[in-house]
């Protein structure tokens, strides 16, 4: 079991039960990968994510706070052929955030962490509220003041307190790390174990499709753990010697605020400063001026043969009533990557005739106000 963080900007080590959040120097931390994963690894008498504990950096030997998570459905869509739909907003907060933060939280739990400061667009501000409430951590969520009022009644429903903060997801982040220095910093874009936590969306599709891969996955991207985490996830899988080849990976963002589609245009190696922002966008849980983790998202996608697309608000309002249609009722921000995978299908960018899973990653509830 991988027990280490080392800095990814001048390669520091840290033990994982330190849970630190950033490296002195101040570049963020991983997780060593994990080489020695395999189907006979898989805990079968277990029907949540945590079948795949082994394979998960820091995953506490007693969980705390745990809801059965994971293991959600993979289902064919009734319109788009050879595309089948990961089922993510069906987790218990309503969201795919679920899988970082129950490895989160129950870490924090196994330490002896009592509580703990987190900033959040919402999603994953509700998930760690909800595993808190549950471990017995008081929490605290910063937020953007534009929020929608569903998230922030979530957080608030699970005895959480929430901070607006007036400005843009940088500046709540900025003043959620000015007043951590009297809690822990939980900050699901800094942690690598909520990476560790979303590697089991990949590793469930592979489980899913009887121990093989999709041809590409489609995702919609802000701070980007769901493109790290499945990258991670399959990269270790290949260097295990259970798949022959990575899936590849395509992210999309709202045109208004599309930091690494800029940087993978010009092919960049990272987000080398904050973009600015053409507009308003309903996809609020992908605004992210600045990812943390761009170079390495970058990386996915160029390693892997997939790309960035964009796509307009006009585009996302489209793909969530097709979903409708589908019996299928998520938030704009999750309807990005469908309405994005009919833009990289009609470029060509990826065939008809390749088979492609998009994580639905937030439900509808969410967002009404957008709908």
């Amino acid at each position: 079991m991988v027990s280490l963080m080392v800095c990814s900007r001048c390669g520091t080590g840290y033990n994982l039960r330190d849970l630190v959040w950033r490296c002195r120097c101040g570049g963020y931390l991983s997780c060593p990968s994990v080489t020695d994963f395999g189907k006979e690894k898989i805990g079968k008498d277990e029907g949540s994510f945590w079948r795949y504990s082994h394979a998960i950096a820091g995953s506490p030997s007693e969980i705390a706070a745990y809801f059965g998570e994971g293991m959600t459905p993979l289902i064919e869509s009734r319109i788009m052929p050879r595309v089948r739909y990961k089922l993510d907003f069906l987790f218990p907060s309503g969201s795919f955030k679920d899988r970082g933060t129950a490895v989160l939280v129950n870490a924090l739990k196994a330490a002896g962490i009592t509580q703990v400061i987190e900033d959040s667009s919402g999603n994953a501000g509700s998930s760690i509220a909800m595993y808190c409430a549950r471990a017995g951590i008081d929490v605290k969520i910063y937020v953007p003041q534009e929020t929608p009022q569903a998230k922030k009644a979530q957080i608030r429903a699970y005895g959480g307190t929430v901070v607006e903060i007036e400005g843009d997801r940088e500046e709540t982040a900025r003043r959620s790390r000015q007043d951590a220095s009297r809690s822990f910093y939980a900050s699901h874009n800094w942690q690598p174990l909520f990476i560790e936590g979303v590697k089991t969306f990949a590793l469930e599709i592979w489980e899913q499709m009887n121990f093989t891969v999709p041809r590409c996955i489609v995702m919609p991207v802000g701070y980007g753990s769901l493109v790290l985490g499945a990258y991670k996830a399959y990269f270790e899988l290949l260097s295990s010697g259970q798949i022959s080849s990575i899936p590849r990976l395509f992210g999309v963002q709202p045109q208004n605020i599309a930091p690494l589609f800029g940087a993978f245009q010009r092919q960049e190696r990272e987000v080398l400063k904050p973009v600015s922002v053409q507009g308003p966008t309903k996809a609020g849980a992908l605004a992210c001026r600045m990812p943390v983790r761009s170079r390495e998202i970058l990386r996915a996608f160029r390693e892997t043969k997939g790309a960035v697309e964009i796509v307009s608000e006009e585009e996302i309002d489209e793909s969530v009533k097709e979903l409708g249609s589908e019996g299928i009722f998520v938030e704009p921000s999750s309807a990005v990557a469908v309405a994005g995978l009919k833009k990289l299908r009609y470029s060509g960018q990826i065939r008809e005739d390749e088979d492609v899973v998009v994580p639905l990653t937030g439900t509808g509830l969410k967002a009404l106000e957008h709908q």
